[in-house]
């Protein structure tokens, strides 16, 4: 799987406004699967994409991932590729795993005085601020 494939799988994640899980080697040390940025993105629906190296590890990393999808925590793992993986590489691997979610989106119904600041004000504390202007009624009469 190529970059432009998992960029794409995880812009899914974020605009289907539900969380994720993203799964991120970042240090390896001996013999181990991956090198560090190998990554693996769990989707709302229990969608793998990507690897961290397969096998013992990669069950390892998705029991966790479901953790952090249920949870919104994030945590690192650090896994000894030993004999209680029943591995014999002998190397190390840590894990940084991360819930994925879409900024919270406010909904704003006026542009008006009120509503352009609140809208810029939403955005500097993370709202996905979306700002829509309704139209004032004319009252029926001619001048």
């Amino acid at each position: 799987m190529g970059v432009r494939e998992f960029a794409e799988a995880l812009l899914d994640v974020l605009s289907s406004g539900r969380r994720g899980a993203l799964a991120t080697v970042v240090a390896t040390s001996g013999s181990a699967p991956q090198r560090p940025g190998a990554r693996m993105l769990l989707g709302p629906d229990g969608a793998l994409v990507g690897t961290v190296g397969g096998g013992a590890v990669e069950q390892r990393v998705t029991s966790a991932l479901h953790g952090v999808l249920r949870s919104g925590q994030s945590q690192k793992l650090t896994l000894e590729l030993g004999p209680e993986l029943g591995m014999c590489c002998g190397g190390r691997m840590e894990v940084f795993l991360e819930a994925i979610e879409a900024a919270p989106r406010l909904l704003l119904f006026g542009a008006g005085h009120v509503g352009k600041p609140t809208a810029a004000l939403a955005r500097t504390v993370g709202f996905d601020g979306v700002s829509s202007a309704i139209p004032r009624r004319r009252s029926g009469k001619s001048s």
